[in-house]
């Protein structure tokens, strides 16, 4: 697929997509929502996890431009993550995950960004009483906001889930539903609520290979009138309460495991956003590889390869991810980690990210160099 040429009235969407971090990137955000609950629902233990990882960085597109000149430039970084899990008893648990993260340009100071996300889960097996622990329900809070320096991306996300999961040997379903708020601060008119649902399963079929999958879906409702295409050919906004924005999303992946003397996973997704609004439209599959392999001298070398190829609807190329991180990209990570000590490593990771399959029209190369130490206790 070719990128269209825009529209003489694109620019209008280009802006209203901005407040779509809600949308195909919220979907995205929902591909693995499936997984914790899955995943969470074996946590019974107390445990605590807290790390501290700070380093420098080199940047080769600190904009994010496309063409031939961009902009480089070295930054600071920091990366804070803490987990808890504690058991209530032997039918109720609690798991917080608290993350947080900060980047500081030197000389491209609109980038500087801080991104601080949480999440609160509630599980109880209610037949524990009944020597049956196979029946469990889970319920979820989380919050998410990033802030930059001149918040031009800025956005606060807010969710809330509950669900039921069964154990079946080595098999695990779960399933539930919940609410979710997207608040664009550049321009709150581009906020969206909505509900949405998740089914989640997997299957270890030994100790060393686990087999996953999952879908989920989201509605998100805008205060704010949809895109037409008018028979001249212009794209305005329609007029009245009738003509309120919305958008339904529809996602599916699938994920192999190996851990054996070495970690390898394969995933592929592919998502469907429907919209009312012109332009907005479109499906999107991807896949991703991921490995960990120990090194001898406490080393351990990983790598992680995406990509992807998205489809529109309409003519105009619109996508709302552009803005909001890179989740649009393909994009290759190497990274390098050496445990100094026990509660001391150094990091050198390498990521690549360029302009994903099928837009030859587009001249997109990113690439960034990370070097950090890290304490985790």
């Amino acid at each position: 697929m070719s990128r269209s040429r825009p529209h003489p009235q694109a620019e209008p969407l280009r802006r209203a997509s901005r407040g779509r971090g809600g949308g195909v990137a919220a979907v995205s955000a929902a591909l693995v929502l499936c997984a914790p609950a899955v995943a969470w629902a074996q946590s019974g233990e107390d445990e605590l996890r807290l790390s501290l990882k700070v380093g420098v960085e080199s940047d080769s597109n600190a904009n994010r431009e496309e063409g031939a000149a961009p902009t480089p430039d070295v930054l600071s970084r920091y990366f804070f993550v803490l987990d808890a899990n504690h058991g209530i008893d032997a039918a109720q648990s609690v798991q917080t995950r608290v993350r947080s993260g900060g980047k500081l340009f030197r000389h491209v100071s609109r980038e500087s960004t801080l991104l601080n996300q949480a999440e609160v889960r509630y599980t109880v097996r209610p037949l524990t009483s009944l020597a049956q622990d196979w029946l469990f329900v889970y319920g979820l809070g989380g919050i998410k906001d990033r802030t930059e320096s001149e918040s031009h991306r800025d956005y606060l996300r807010l969710e809330g889930t509950a669900g039921l999961g069964v154990t079946l040997g080595p098999v695990l379903l779960t399933g539930g539903g919940g609410y979710r708020a997207f608040a664009y601060k550049p321009d709150p008119a581009l906020s969206s609520v909505g509900p949405g649902w998740e089914l989640g399963a997997r299957w270890s079929i030994t100790d060393r290979y686990v087999l996953s999958g999952g879908a989920s879906g989201q509605t998100r409702r805008y205060d704010a009138t949809r895109f037409v295409l008018r028979d001249n050919g212009d794209v305005v906004q329609a007029i009245g309460a009738a003509n309120l924005r919305e958008d339904g999303s529809t996602a599916l992946f699938g994920s192999f495991q190996y851990r054996g003397s070495f970690i390898i996973q394969v995933t592929g997704t592919w998502q469907d956003n429907a919209s009312n609004s012109y332009g907005q439209s479109l499906a999107r599959l991807g896949g991703v590889l991921s490995a960990t392999v120990p090194l001898p001298a406490d080393l351990a070398l990983s790598g992680r390869f995406s990509v992807q190829q998205t489809t529109y609807s309409d003519e105009i190329f619109i996508d709302e991810t552009f803005v909001v991180d890179e989740d649009n990209r393909n994009s290759f990570a190497a990274t390098l980690e050496w445990g100094m000590t026990e509660l001391i490593d150094l990091e050198v990771r390498y990521s690549l990210y360029t302009q994903e399959f099928g837009l030859a029209s587009a001249d997109y190369l990113r690439q960034l160099v990370f070097v950090g130490l890290g304490v985790e206790l």
